[in-house]
């Protein structure tokens, strides 16, 4: 496709439009939607990816921008969400109804046993 344009009247030129090729089609859109909202999980995006010939990276991107990507839940080594030590030290203020954020400071071993004594 060829469009001719003028830029505030000092520019003259022609532009040529390339069509963009899209990486994913609508059934292929629709695929990822329905097997990501049935199980949403790694091994599912992992899945997806070698059967369309993507990256993993490239189908979690796709999924995010279509609204259905939900973040995987980090874990610790030995299986327990990720906390923060800013959140620990929110669940000890708001316990006793207090502002003490200098607890930032303490370890986080501290401020779990801390949290987990309340």
């Amino acid at each position: 496709m060829v469009s001719v344009f003028d830029t505030i009247g000092y520019f003259k030129g022609i532009i040529i439009m390339k069509d963009v090729t899209k990486n994913y089609n609508q059934d292929m859109e629709a695929k990822l939607i329905n097997d990501y909202r049935d199980n949403p999980t790694r091994e599912t995006v992992e899945k997806l990816a070698s059967q369309m010939g993507k990256s993993t990276r490239s189908i979690t991107a796709k999924l995010s921008q279509l609204g259905v990507y939900k973040k995987i839940e980090r874990k610790t080594k030995n299986g327990k969400s990720v906390i923060s030590k800013m959140d620990l030290v929110k669940i000890i203020n708001e316990h006793y109804n207090l502002e003490m954020f200098s607890l930032v400071k303490a370890t986080k071993e501290d401020l779990e046993k801390l949290v987990t004594n309340l």
